[in-house]
């Protein structure tokens, strides 16, 4: 459903929400470690998430990434929609381009429910709420 880009985006912003300290940002060393992802792919994703505003970068010594209270309380469908667009929550099921409500592919009233929970799920969550229910360690998930 999501791209693999996007899977990455939302592991890095977890990855820095989880390992951020005041005085010592998230180097890109530990991103691509703790997400298990190459070098030229963390970088390309983070200029992507720095360029519009959901990751916050400091260059030098003690340079790293980090994010402010609001990007972690953003809603995760931001996101979605800056890396993979606004399809998973528009487009036919079936890929066709032309399945309408007037005209629906065989799945179009199957999925259009769960495509509004989708959405409703992506707007609900925020890299704040998935670090604090890791937090609660009922929970898993493969960064370290």
């Amino acid at each position: 459903m999501l791209s693999k880009t996007c899977e990455y985006a939302m592991r890095t912003l977890i990855c820095i929400a989880l390992h951020y300290k005041e005085e010592e940002r998230v180097d890109l060393k530990k991103i691509t470690e703790a997400i298990n992802a190459p070098l030229p792919f963390v970088i390309k994703i983070m200029q992507q998430l720095a360029k519009a505003g959901l990751v916050i970068s400091k260059k030098g010594p003690n340079g790293g990434f980090f994010l402010s209270e609001a990007q972690r309380n953003m809603p995760l469908i931001n996101i979605i929609k800056l890396i993979d667009g606004n399809e998973l929550f528009t487009n036919c099921i079936l890929g066709l381009k032309k399945c309408t409500e007037n005209k629906p592919c065989p799945l179009h009233f199957k999925f259009k429910p769960i495509k509004a929970e989708l959405q409703k799920l992506f707007d609900m969550h925020s890299i704040e709420t998935i670090k604090n229910d890791l937090e609660t360690q009922k929970f898993f998930l493969s960064i370290s």
